[in-house]
Formats: C-alpha cells, sequence, structure tokens
C-alpha cells in the first residue's frame, strides 16, 4: 500500500520528468531558501532561482511546476529538519538550552522565511500546508503532554509557544538591529545568544502567569 503521506509532501512530476532525488533537488532547494530568506518569496523568480542555483531556468521545471511548489518544498524541508532536531531532542533528554544556537547554525534561513511570510500575511492554508503539520502545533503537542523536563508555569500552552516563537524568530530577523540598540555592539555574539539562551530556559522553568486564555 502506497505511503500518502510520503506522496503529499513531494513535488510533482509530469511524465517524462527526471527522477526527483536527482542531486540538483538540495542545490535548487538551497538557492532558493536563501533567496526566499534573504528578499521574501514575493521579490523572488525561477530565473533567481536557476542562477543563484548556477543552472539555466528552465532546468527548474524539469523538477517543479511553479516557484509557489518551489516554496511550499523548502518549508517542508524546514520543518522536517527542525522536527528531526526536536525529536532527536526529546529522545536524549535535552532541554530547551541551545536551541536558538542551533537554529542560527541549521535552519536560520527557514527561521528567516517564516518570518518573512508572516510579515507578507501568508499563512499556512495559503501556502497549502496543513497547521497540524507546522512546528508550532508540535510544539504546543509537546508542551501540553509534558516535555522531557519540569515546566513551572501557569501560563496557557499556547501563550507560552507563542512568546517562545516570537522571541525566537524575532531575534532572527533582527540579531544586529537588536544588538546595536541596546548597546551589545561591541559584544561576542556567541555570547550574547548564549545568555539570551539561559533567559529564555529561566522563563520556560519559572514563569507564572494568569491559568486564562485569549478567549
Amino acid at each position: 500500500m502506497p505511503d500518502d503521506s510520503v506522496q503529499k509532501d513531494s513535488p510533482k512530476r509530469p511524465r517524462g520528468r527526471p527522477r526527483l532525488d536527482d542531486q540538483l533537488i538540495p542545490q535548487i532547494l538551497d538557492a532558493a531558501e536563501r533567496l526566499f530568506a534573504g528578499h521574501g518569496p514575493v521579490n523572488v523568480s525561477i530565473r533567481d532561482i536557476a542562477a543563484e542555483a548556477g543552472l539555466p531556468h528552465s532546468a527548474i521545471y524539469r523538477y517543479f511546476e511553479s516557484k509557489d511548489e518551489v516554496l511550499r518544498q523548502v518549508l517542508i524541508r524546514g520543518r522536517t529538519r527542525q522536527r528531526e532536531h526536536e525529536a532527536e531532542g526529546r529522545q536524549v533528554g535535552r532541554t530547551t538550552e541551545g536551541a536558538l544556537d542551533w537554529i542560527m547554525a541549521n535552519n536560520r534561513a527557514y527561521a528567516l522565511l517564516v518570518a518573512r511570510l508572516a510579515l507578507e500575511g501568508a499563512t499556512t492554508s495559503s501556502l497549502g500546508i496543513d497547521p497540524g503539520e507546522t512546528v508550532a502545533q508540535q510544539t504546543l503537542a509537546v508542551v501540553e503532554d509534558g516535555y522531557p523536563f519540569e515546566l513551572r508555569t501557569d501560563h496557557d500552552p499556547r501563550m507560552v509557544v507563542a512568546a517562545v516563537m516570537a522571541l525566537t524568530i524575532g531575534w532572527v530577523t533582527a540579531e544586529e538591529w537588536i544588538i546595536d540598540a541596546v548597546g551589545l555592539h561591541g559584544c561576542d555574539h556567541d555570547a550574547v545568544r548564549a545568555r539570551i539562551d539561559e533567559i529564555l530556559g529561566s522563563m520556560m522553568a519559572l514563569g507564572k502567569g494568569p491559568t486564562g486564555s485569549c478567549d
């Protein structure tokens, strides 16, 4: 019986096109991710992606039907990368410590892209992505079910997840501006990120607040 979940997330390939496990697929998605994160999807064309990947623009259409399909696959890959990291962390009992450093080192372009899409008014539904499959929903499920460390908070779990995502994405998109604005431009950026990780960890461990939701 075919795996529908895999088929659903795979780029569509009209008859006669090369196999989608071709080595050019990661090259194209890497190029698109960089451009989407840096300029926003609205300002990036198929020709731009092809040029960034070092390919003729016709080559992109061998694998993807449109720019929207390229964007969708970039998002699927980015959130899969994030989910796999979080799942690995749960298996080894890792806490939130170091999460920001990992995003900055391994998934920064994805986080920037998500932020740009939010600023452009895009939603998971408008992008053809099931909201239930997003990192936010999975993170919420983990918080509600109990993470492998003590989460001492009276906040609505939805508020906790929203706050952490806002802080993380905000830092990723405006790191240089924030550092300069608060007078930390002479400090080591890695040390600043480490301290922010520490503060976020303290918030998760010690936060106390109202039990009411926004309803």
